[in-house]
């Protein structure tokens, strides 16, 4: 047979021994095999693995492993969720830290008068009685924002 004919037959040998492939193939299949030696050698060794394989007993965790792989699974889970927060935490604060810095600068400029702030509004009063400070005068105030 062909070395390109064997590719194609050589995925289905587990398949073709586990009956999982339709009849027509497993005709098809049948017919390669009798006339290709490789490919026969080729399903012996796929049949020995299998035997192997089915030979091996694997024994199931007990209840008690189940729960401490469980603990184990969800301790992890909590621990990165707290990392996660914190991580959050520690954003939002340096954001806060940066923002009150630039507040604070704004209004040390602002008092300095080399920067107005739009957020404090100017405030002038006129009216006041210079001759008598202590009589009531009537202010006239306006407010203007930057």
């Amino acid at each position: 047979m062909t070395n390109k004919e064997c590719t194609l037959i050589e995925p289905l040998l587990g398949a073709y021994l586990d009956g999982e492939i339709t009849e027509e193939a497993a005709a098809a299949l049948s017919e390669h095999l009798e006339q290709c030696e490789n490919c026969r050698a080729m399903l012996s060794q796929v049949a020995e693995a299998d035997r192997a394989i089915r030979a091996v007993e694997v024994e199931w965790p007990s209840e008690f492993e189940w729960a401490r792989v469980e603990r184990s699974l969800m301790a992890r889970a909590r621990v990165r969720r707290f990392r996660q927060a914190a991580r959050t935490a520690a954003v939002a604060a340096a954001a806060v830290v940066v923002l009150a810095a630039l507040f604070y600068l704004a209004s040390f400029l602002d008092q300095r008068g080399s920067v107005s702030n739009p957020l404090r509004p100017e405030v002038t009063a006129q009216g006041q009685n210079t001759e008598n400070p202590a009589e009531e005068t009537p202010l006239d105030i306006s407010v203007e924002r930057g």
